[in-house]
């Protein structure tokens, strides 16, 4: 296991050092890395607060990059060892590797190892979502009781999300017991202890620690448990984020096919792996086993956005389908377990979305880089062109696209979920200011609560342009500024 962890943590560390390299200030960065917060209990992330706080002894954090992110690697390494160790006992090395570097095969868990703060604490959730099954499957009942229900608390308190891999980990184990050829009765114990420890951890959470942590706000990018019209909720939430996976996964509009493609490899596994356990066992026990084996996959794949859909809005966020990692890894494992012995080389197949996947890795932190460059560059030229102007002063507005980096361009034809992954910091949103204020240009957002009318209409064309260049107008009325990307021409 020593040197699967060494190849684990060389392999690990070649999908994240595009990102080392990159070395951005990423969305929520730009803020915690100039005011010195954490702020993650708000969202209901408490024991996220108390990681950080407990690295630096102190309430106001630094920027320490990229420590955390080595941290980061360090804790998903020795995660996926553990994971190995459990589910793939005895099988050689390159498997090993091939199985569990599929966890990687998700373009989405790219943001999480974007961020020079979050990534801690968002690997450790990770991690325990890994290792939930491999630290509860043996000793005393009680103790797997409680330590199961603290894994699962844990998770909630980390990053409420990756709730969503543990429940696919419970499945993968429950096929392990029914590969080893348990009896029906161990097993069907097995899955009611998961689902009461799931059970009281999720009633700890939500009914404990979510009071007394969440700040109550209810916003689109932190929406709250939804509490009418649930089921309809949950269709328009699973419609929007099938729609968000077919458009982002792989290019052509061909995510929710390529997905559908993997859950007939898992589901296909998972009934080689059924059937084999239904030629050694006979009953009711058996047949119910059975029964949820076959469902079982399509739970997984439902799983992807899992808890999420319960939210009263859906949540179209890439960090947000980390699932997908869970559920790769599933399909992986489950197709090694059910190939034949004459057929194990086919194992390595397993290779072609591992490579495809660290390519992409490299595309997207190149790309990020790329675009991060004329992000700051345009922030001169609009420091520059608003130079009279007092610091925070005046409202920024903006209207139209910015202008994008050439290789992230050319990239983004080949890998459509770069739109999503690299941030647009010329919106009408909350974090270009922040990415203002880190090149020097500290300028208020136009918030809903500020009442500053946000139509451009009302600003475009209504004066002399305040500034002009290639690539943008700029009209000012008062204390509103409008960037306008579209350089409208004026009648």
């Amino acid at each position: 296991m020593k040197s699967s962890f060494r190849s684990l943590l060389v392999c690990t560390v070649l999908f994240v050092l595009p990102l080392l390299l990159a070395n951005i200030y990423y969305i929520d960065d730009n803020g915690r890395a100039a005011l010195g917060y954490t702020n993650w209990g708000p969202d209901g992330r408490p024991l996220a607060d108390i990681m950080i706080k407990a690295l630096f002894l102190s309430a106001h954090i630094s920027d320490i990059f990229p420590l955390p992110l080595i941290l980061g690697v360090l804790i998903i390494s020795a995660s996926l060892t553990q994971f190995a160790r459990h589910f793939l006992p005895d099988r050689p090395l390159s498997t090993i590797l091939l199985v569990t570097l599929t966890f990687f095969c998700n373009p989405y868990l790219a943001e999480i190892f974007s961020y020079r703060f979050d990534v801690l604490t968002l690997s450790a959730a990770l991690g325990l979502s890994l290792l939930y099954c491999c630290w509860t499957d043996y000793g005393k009942t009680w103790i797997r009781f409680v330590t199961g229900t603290a894994i699962i608390v844990a998770i909630y308190c980390l990053y409420q999300t990756v709730i969503n891999i543990l429940v696919i980990m419970v499945i993968a184990a429950f096929f392990r017991q029914m590969e080893r050829q348990l009896s029906p009765g161990l097993i069907l114990i097995t899955l009611c202890r998961r689902f009461g420890e799931l059970m009281a951890g999720t009633i700890i959470y939500l009914k404990l620690i979510l009071p007394s942590t969440f700040s109550g706000k209810s916003e689109v990018n932190h929406p709250v448990l939804a509490t009418d019209n649930l089921l309809t909720t949950i269709i328009n939430n699973l419609h929007s984020y099938s729609q968000f996976i077919n458009d982002t996964l792989v290019k052509h509009q061909g995510g929710m096919r390529f997905l559908m493609l993997i859950l007939a490899v898992a589901v296909i596994a998972g009934l080689t792996i059924t059937v084999r356990y239904l030629r050694q066992h006979h009953g009711a026990v058996t047949l119910l086993l059975c029964f949820a084996a076959v469902v079982a996959p399509f739970i997984a794949v439902f799983m992807i956005p899992g808890s999420l859909l319960l939210l009263q809005n859906a949540l179209l966020t890439p960090r947000s389908l980390v699932g997908l990692s869970g559920f790769m890894l599933l399909s992986a494992w489950l197709l090694t377990m059910a190939l034949p012995k004459r057929l194990k080389p086919l194992t390595w197949l397993l290779m072609i979305p591992v490579i495809q996947s660290l390519v992409f890795f490299y595309a997207y932190g190149n790309a990020l880089r790329e675009q991060a460059k004329f992000n700051d560059n345009l922030v001169q030229r609009i420091k520059s062109d608003t130079h009279e102007m007092d610091y925070n002063s005046v409202y920024f507005i903006y209207s139209g696209t910015p202008p994008h980096s050439p290789v992230y361009e050319n990239s983004l034809s080949n890998y459509p979920v770069l739109a999503v992954l690299v941030p647009d910091y010329f919106s009408n949103w909350y974090w270009p200011v922040g990415n203002m204020t880190m090149n020097g240009l500290q300028q208020r957002w136009a918030s809903p609560a500020t009442g500053v009318n946000v139509n451009i209409a009302h600003y475009v064309c209504q004066t002399n342009p305040y500034a002009s260049n290639q690539d943008y107008k700029m009209w000012k009325e008062d204390s509103v500024v409008v960037i306008d990307f579209n350089r409208t021409r004026c009648q």
